[in-house]
């Protein structure tokens, strides 16, 4: 609704301009009858001998004139009364006033007119209704007097009266239009004082005409101050620029015919607020127009909106970490329906899948969704999933856009947008996790494995140990006769093949743990690969960086392991080929498919040219005794990579293989390296040979091994006791400490006991007896690491079973 500079509705303001120029045309018409009335008593006064000139007056006078005789009997009206009322002069002689032209409800009023004049004798201005024939009422303002007798009797009253409804009717519609703006002022102005936002009018000159109170609330200031200040000086410059721009904008569109004028445009604007800060206010404001529709004002609404802006920043804000959270995210994100519809995607999933995101956008999540579970099933999982469980879990595979699959976790949760559900599924890349597991549970099997290989070598040593004792007995006992010598001979070699596959088998199993050392992995590497590949027509070709770091590792097991893995590139190429041997240094971060600690690794990858492994076999080539070469031969025992799995995984590390068939194959070796050359120079021994030892102490559960053992150090001049755990050990030496006579040279310890006290036990309560003891340990398990770091633990020397005599006699020489 437009307004004026009061505030006043424009509407209202033209009808009441209208009715006040009626009004002051009726005063004006008033004043003229008036002026009439007055000039033509003064006529009659003047004519009243010539009633020519009276009875033409009175006839045709534009004022009312009657005459009504003392008793209440109309004498006469002129025609315009009698136009009036609708008679005709015929009609109203005679007739009673009161009873025909006067309602009732004025009746008793006008007889106290009448009684009035008579008794004060003087003119009188009285107004009154008179009835006319059709039933309409006049008010009518008459200027009466009586006329008396000359005896002083009154004859008839003499009026003369002019209609006044118009004006009446007028000037009690101008005060019902007062009342009615002076209620809808108030009505205003309590509405503007009282509503939270503030309502300003503005001139074209950008100073304001009228502020709410409101104003002092929101922005600090009062209207009176308000009001003195320039738009420039209440709002920032970027927003009196804004404002400005809209103006000339919305001027310049006043040109448009189709424009409506009672149009309101919608501007934010920032206040400065009295404290010193800024208040944001949304404004509604329309144009204040003159009567002919030009503009000279603006009208508006401001509300406060300044917490709005605050949530609209945070939101933004808010949006902004989520988009830079998802953006940045290393899991696939997708936005979808109920039906599997996208809406939204993040770039991880364009990286991962392969699929633009103008791709995805439209795509069906069930399009490359497979495993876990359907979509019915799905879909079912998420309708009866509720906000306060735990999301949503499960476990599928992708697929990429060439056609190839990953498996994934999939974490799926209900969110809701203009309440329309939608499902947020975040998804995981588990191939590292799966990778690891598999290799977790390679390791756990083999392990398994390994443990029971491990017992079955432990006990199997003893019988080799004692058959290669007893048929070196037999051989030096025999007469000379070659035949019987090549059969023990041949006896001989076999218990030592059997060892060396017992071997493999305490390596490949849990007891065999490596003793480190800081060790040069290149010249490792080239040493063993030459030992190898000298003597075939398989061309190598050895890649070692300058700035290779030293590893911490077992060296004799390590040469295994490149062994190994050198003589399975070689079986591979039977026609010859290329075997290409590169070392790099490697982070752990770089390691996506295999588990790792962090720190740096070394990486060797040895990569032949040969027939390469099906696909089938890749699985199960590290499992142990997996071949498809023919069995009973050293080449099909299936041990070999079994083993150099067990020691890489010993050494924290672990092998993967890539192959083709008809291609060749490549496997790479982890293992960690150390941050900086770390190697302690091995200290220099002198051996001392001697033959200062006589009596010989022996330690062994097993029977057959304690008398193999006594007869053989018996054959060699020593003089030996033996003792089933270390309980007796201890003992026995105990006892001989009392007497120098029978004091024990050395002491002979298993190391592993099915029963009692072991060797390392023994050993330690030996030294506490005598700190110069001296030992030799001895046990089935060939890489135990009391067995390969024997001084570390007190000991003088180490034996492994089966042991041959000149193993023994060797190792006692170096004893004294």
């Amino acid at each position: 609704m437009s307004v004026n500079n009061t505030g006043q509705p424009k509407k209202l303001d033209k009808e009441l301009t209208l009715l006040r120029n009626r009004l002051a045309e009726l005063e004006a018409l008033e004043n003229s009858h008036l002026e009439e009335l007055s000039r033509l008593t003064d006529e009659l006064d003047k004519l009243r001998a010539d009633n020519f000139f009276r009875e033409a007056i009175v006839r045709h006078s534009p004022a009312f004139i009657v005459a009504i005789g003392a008793d209440g009997n109309t004498i006469m009206m002129n025609d315009s009364l009698l136009a009036t009322l609708g008679y005709s002069a015929d009609e109203v002689a005679g007739t009673n006033y009161l009873d025909c032209f006067v309602p009732p409800s004025d009746r008793d009023s006008v007889k106290k007119v009448f009684d009035q004049l008579i008794v004060r004798n003087e003119p009188s201005v009285t107004e009154n209704y008179i009835l006319a024939k059709n039933g309409e009422q006049h008010l009518v303002e008459w200027h009466g007097r009586p006329v008396f007798t000359a005896s002083g009797k009154p004859e008839y009253f003499f009026g003369i009266g002019m209609d006044i409804t118009e004006r009446r009717r007028a000037e009690q519609q101008h005060q019902s239009d007062l009342e009615a703006l002076r209620k809808s002022e108030e009505r205003y102005r309590f509405l503007t004082e009282r509503l939270t936002d503030t309502v300003w009018t503005l001139g074209l000159n950008m100073r304001p005409t009228y502020v709410s109170p409101n104003s002092r609330k929101v922005t600090g200031y009062t209207p009176a101050e308000r009001i003195r200040q320039h738009l420039s000086e209440m709002v920032t410059s970027e927003t009196y620029a804004r404002i400005t721009d809209t103006l000339e904008r919305e001027l310049a569109r006043e040109q448009d015919e189709d424009i409506d004028p009672d149009r309101f445009v919608l501007i934010e604007m920032e206040y400065y607020h009295k404290n010193g800060g800024t208040v944001w206010l949304e404004n509604a404001v329309r144009a204040i127009r003159d009567r002919n529709g030009k503009i000279v004002g603006l009208h508006g609404i401001s509300r406060d909106i300044t917490d709005r802006k605050e949530a609209q920043r945070q939101l933004r804000e808010s949006e902004r970490k989520y988009r830079a959270l998802v953006e940045q995210s290393a899991d696939m994100l997708y936005l979808h329906d109920r039906d599997g519809v996208i809406y939204e995607v993040n770039r991880a999933a364009v990286a991962k899948t392969g699929y633009s995101r103008e791709e995805l956008l439209g795509m069906n999540v069930f399009d490359f969704f497979s495993g876990g579970v359907d979509r019915h099933t799905m879909m079912q999982l998420v309708e009866q999933w509720k906000p306060d469980e735990f999301p949503l879990t499960i476990e599928g595979r992708h697929r990429r856009s060439d056609g190839t699959d990953f498996p994934v976790e999939t974490t799926a949760v209900k969110v809701f947008f203009d309440d329309t559900t939608y499902i947020l599924s975040l998804v995981h890349d588990i191939t590292n996790r799966k990778n690891m597991g598999e290799e977790l549970l390679k390791a756990r099997k083999l392990e398994s494995v390994g443990t029971l290989a491990a017992g079955i070598a432990h006990d199997f040593n003893n019988l080799l140990a004692i058959i290669q004792g007893h048929v070196q007995l037999a051989k030096e006992a025999l007469p000379g006769t070659k035949r019987y010598i090549d059969n023990l001979e041949a006896a001989i070699s076999a218990t030592g093949k059997a060892a060396e596959l017992t071997g493999r088998l305490i390596t490949f199993s849990a007891g065999g743990s490596p003793v480190r050392e800081p060790k040069n992995m290149g010249a490792l590497v080239e040493n063993a690969l030459r030992d190898i590949v000298s003597e075939t027509s398989i061309q190598t070709d050895v890649h070692v960086p300058e700035d290779l770091l030293q590893a911490n590792l077992d060296e004799s097991q390590f040469r295994q392991v490149i062994r190994n893995m050198a003589e399975n590139a070689l079986e591979a190429m039977p026609d010859g080929g290329l075997l290409t041997v590169s070392l790099e240094k490697i982070t752990a971060s770089a390691l996506n498919s295999i588990p790792a600690t962090d720190g740096p690794y070394i990486r060797i990858s040895l990569q032949d040219t040969g027939r390469g492994i099906p696909a089938e076999d890749l699985p199960f080539i590290f499992d142990p005794y997996f071949s498809r070469k023919q069995r009973g031969t050293k080449k099909g025992m299936g041990l070999g990579l079994a083993v150099c799995h067990s020691i890489v995984a010993k050494h924290g590390g672990c092998i993967t293989v890539e192959s083709s068939p008809g291609i060749g194959s490549v496997f790479h070796i982890y293992v960690p390296s150390l941050e900086a050359d770390t190697r302690v120079p091995e200290e220099s021994e002198q051996a001392e040979t001697g033959r200062g030892i006589k009596r010989i102490l022996i330690m062994d559960d097993e029977p057959e091994i304690r008398r193999l053992l006594k007869e053989l150090l018996n054959t060699m001049g020593y003089r030996a006791s033996t003792v089933g755990d270390g309980e007796e050990a201890v003992e026995l030496y105990s006892t001989s400490m009392s007497s120098d006579a029978t004091v024990f040279d050395l002491v002979m310890l298993d190391l592993s006991v099915k029963k009692g006290t072991g060797g390392l036990a023994a050993m330690e309560r030996l030294r506490a007896l005598d700190p110069g003891v001296k030992a030799i340990v001895f046990s089935g398990y060939t890489n135990d690491p009391v067995i390969e770091n024997f001084k570390r633990y007190g000991f003088s020397g180490a034996l492994t079973k089966p042991f041959k005599k000149e193993d023994i006699e060797a190792l006692l020489v170096t004893i004294t």
